[in-house]
């Protein structure tokens, strides 16, 4: 079944052309702050950020993840969150979390 439970709502034309996305990029790492990681990944986000005026960098550990979860999704997300070993798939449930709330992209 293709569906799996998921709804999907077409919207109209004039309702998407007036949404944007909003300037935001979303990383994670378990790292709490950027500042964490080694200088060559810093000065690569540095440049991405020069040159892309207006972008606002979303950083978020793993415990600003799990706090954002937690906040805003139910506690089986939650619980498939900190259940989750590989650092990569648990970025993808945090961005995949943030960006549906919040917009942005990564």
């Amino acid at each position: 079944n293709f569906d799996a439970g998921i709804a999907f709502h077409i919207q109209p034309r004039r309702q998407l052309a007036s949404r944007k996305i909003p300037r935001q990029l979303v990383l994670t790492s378990k790292q709490a702050s950027l500042t964490e990681l080694s200088e060559a990944v810093q000065q690569n986000v540095k440049q991405m950020l020069a040159l892309s005026p207006g972008v606002r960098l979303r950083w978020l550990g793993d415990a600003d993840c799990q706090a954002y979860i937690r906040e805003h999704f139910d506690e089986e997300l939650v619980r498939i969150f900190e259940d989750e070993v590989r650092g990569s798939f648990r970025g993808d449930i945090c961005r995949a979390c943030v960006l549906s709330r919040e917009g942005g992209f990564y």
